[in-house]
This record gives C-alpha cells, sequence and structure tokens, in this order.
C-alpha cells in the first residue's frame, strides 16, 4: 500500500513539475500571440497601403488634379480616372481581404478628406470624395514625416478592432506628400482562435501548446509570404529580392562561382495604362510576370522591382547563358495575345543584364543591370543588353 501511495505521490509530484514547466511557456505564448498577430497584420497592412500608393504615383498628375480640387461637383474633376481608381482599390480589396481601403489628403492636422474608396458606392461605408473626417495621430505623422507606419489595435468605423496600415502617396518630381493611402484588416477571426486557445487551455495543456504552436507558426508564415511576394503578379516583393541578393553574393564568394542578375523594363507602360486603362495595365503585368515564370529555373528568383520594373537573379549562370535565356522571354512577349476593346495591346520588354563579378556589392550590381536595361531602353527598346564596362 505505501508503495503505491509513493507511486501516487510520486506520479501526481511529476505531473505537477511537468504541468509547471509548460504552463509557464504557454501563459508567455498566450500573452504574446496576440501582440505578434497585431505586429504582423500592421505589417501587412502597410505592404498593401505602400503597393497601392506606388500605383497611384505611377501616375501622380491624374491623381494630383483630383486630390487638389477645390470643390467636387459634376464635370469638375476626372470622373473617369476617379471611377477606374475606385475599381482598382476594390480589387486589391478583393485580392488582398483587407475590410478597407481608401485614400485621403490632409484639410489641416485634426481633419482630411476623403478622395478614393475601394467601398461600393452603394455602400453605407462609402465615403463620396470631398467628404471629411478626423485625422488622427498616425495618419498624421504618414502626412508629416512621409513614412509607412501601423497603428496597431483600434476600434474601427464599423465597431470591432481593426489594424491600420498608412502610405503616402508622394510626388516623386517635388519630394511632397500630397496624400496618404489608408488600410484597414479586421481581426475577429483571431480574436476567435485567441479565445479558443485560453478556453482550451485549463484541460488540454498539452494539446493546447502544440496548437498554440501551430497557430502561430501558420499565421506568421502567412503574413511572411504575403510580405515577400508581391500580390499583383505572384512574384517575389522587391524587399524579398534584395535579401536574397545579399544571401546569393554571399554564397558566390564562398563556393567561388558567378550569377547574373537581370533588370527588366516594360516598354511604354505609362503609355498603356493611358491609352488602355488601369486595369488593361494590370494584365500586362501579370501576363509579363507568368512569362517570366515559365522560362526561369525554380532556383531563379523573379521578383517585380517596381511599378512596371522586374528583377531576377539567375542562380550559378554567366551572362551568355543569361542573354539566351531573356531573348527566350523576348520570342515569348512578341506572341502574347493581349486584346481590351476591340485592340491588341503590344507589348515589348527592354532587358540589361550585369554578371556579378568578384568584389561587387549588390549595389553596383544592380547598378550594372540597370545600366544595360537603360541602353537597351535608348536603342530601340525590345532587346537584350549585356553590360561589359566591368
Amino acid at each position: 500500500m505505501r508503495v503505491l501511495k509513493n507511486r501516487i505521490f510520486n506520479f501526481i509530484c511529476i505531473f505537477i513539475i511537468i504541468s509547471v514547466i509548460l504552463i509557464i511557456p504557454a501563459f508567455f505564448i498566450y500573452n504574446d500571440i496576440k501582440g505578434i498577430i497585431i505586429d504582423e497584420l500592421g505589417k501587412s497592412a502597410v505592404n498593401i497601403a505602400t503597393t497601392a500608393a506606388s500605383f497611384i504615383e505611377n501616375d501622380i498628375e491624374s491623381y494630383k488634379g483630383l486630390s487638389f480640387t477645390k470643390k467636387y461637383e459634376k464635370g469638375s474633376y476626372d470622373e473617369i480616372y476617379y471611377k477606374k481608381m475606385n475599381e482598382t482599390l476594390r480589387e486589391i480589396k478583393k485580392q488582398t481581404g483587407v475590410a478597407f481601403i481608401f485614400t485621403e489628403n490632409k484639410i489641416s492636422d485634426n481633419k482630411i478628406a476623403y478622395i478614393l474608396d475601394g467601398e461600393e458606392p452603394y455602400s453605407k461605408f462609402f465615403s463620396p470624395i470631398g467628404s471629411t473626417g478626423r485625422m488622427t495621430d498616425i495618419e498624421l505623422r504618414a502626412f508629416n514625416d512621409e513614412i509607412a507606419i501601423s497603428s496597431g489595435l483600434v476600434n474601427g468605423r464599423i465597431g470591432g478592432y481593426f489594424v491600420k496600415g498608412f502610405s503616402p502617396i508622394i510626388d516623386r518630381e517635388k519630394d511632397e506628400v500630397i496624400g496618404i493611402v489608408g488600410v484597414e484588416l479586421k481581426i475577429d477571426y483571431v480574436k476567435n482562435i485567441i479565445n479558443g486557445v485560453k478556453a482550451m487551455i485549463s484541460t488540454f495543456i498539452f494539446i493546447i501548446i502544440f496548437l498554440v504552436t501551430i497557430v502561430v507558426n501558420r499565421i506568421l508564415n502567412m503574413r511572411a509570404k504575403s510580405l515577400s511576394t508581391d500580390y499583383l503578379t505572384g512574384l517575389y516583393s522587391k524587399s524579398y529580392y534584395e535579401n536574397h541578393l545579399d544571401i546569393a553574393i554571399r554564397e558566390a564568394q564562398l563556393k567561388g562561382k558567378t550569377f547574373s542578375v537581370s533588370m527588366i523594363d516594360i516598354d511604354d507602360f505609362k503609355e498603356i495604362n493611358d491609352q488602355f486603362g488601369h486595369i488593361a495595365g494590370d494584365k500586362v503585368l501579370k501576363s509579363v510576370a507568368e512569362i517570366m515564370q515559365s522560362n526561369m529555373r525554380s532556383l531563379d528568383v523573379c521578383s517585380r522591382y517596381g511599378g512596371d520594373e522586374f528583377i531576377v537573379i539567375l542562380t550559378e549562370t554567366k551572362s551568355e547563358h543569361a542573354f539566351l535565356i531573356c531573348e527566350r522571354i523576348l520570342d515569348r512577349i512578341s506572341s502574347l495575345d493581349l486584346h481590351c476593346d476591340g485592340s491588341i495591346i503590344n507589348v515589348s520588354l527592354s532587358i540589361g543584364i550585369a554578371e556579378w563579378k568578384n568584389g561587387m556589392t549588390s549595389e553596383k550590381l544592380i547598378e550594372c543591370a540597370d545600366q544595360a536595361m537603360y541602353i537597351s531602353k535608348s536603342t530601340g527598346k525590345n532587346k537584350v543588353t549585356v553590360y561589359k564596362g566591368y
């Protein structure tokens, strides 16, 4: 009987010790989950807002004309541009799953005016052009400091909790902020996960820790993917490319090998947007991205570098082979069959290639590829140029 009691006592002691060991990290994990999710959602909101701002900056004069209109009456502003840009924001909202996306300009330090809105016009949440609202401190910082920033957890306009991200719309020629893009992400579904975790901890402590780890990892992986992927084309983002380029240089130095970088620019992309509209422009971007991906190896890194620019890291590839690959892409682009309102959209690319040489920095390598691309563009376009000025 004493042996049995000792065994039971030892079992209880071990159970308590293991439970305490597991409860302590579980307690901290639970308290940190909310902060991690909010932080990642904030980064995602800022990323989407920054991408939308870059679209607007591609046709900054049209947006300035819309933003600087003093009185919004019928015929007093470009209603066609206004309608198309609202459609673009609605498409971004659909593709990304954000709750709200909009643009605004600054009337004073405590008042804003809405310009574009991604809501349907018949929605009760739609903000007509020129309608006003209160300026928050975080919005004021985005305007005054010219920075992309997230809000943390705040109450939204329809109730519930949101994470907001803001990015300035900048007139690059004058280096001034003419508005900001706002993005709101709802976190009710995340809140339900947290409540479920809290309820389960009391009875399923071992399972809870395992499930929480899976949930956190999944959320972090999803958000990391959204930050490393361009939402429109599906290619890697510029930030992912920059990080990978540094890795590629280190690996090339260690292994004594080389690689090439290809800078790709769509010829006359602004004219395509002007003639056929931004929806057609998006279709061109997607089509070019698909052709690039289909003609690259899985170990190559295809990224969207800017509005109509792409950049590719061709792993362990000399410039001669990179030239052949890019020529093949030009050939595929020439047979691209894109139609808009009965018209054919002709697409061509100007491509520059630079091969990494020992001692080159990432900045120098990009500069060389960029110079080669501009040689292609200035000497007739629709061609590939290999940088030779090492």
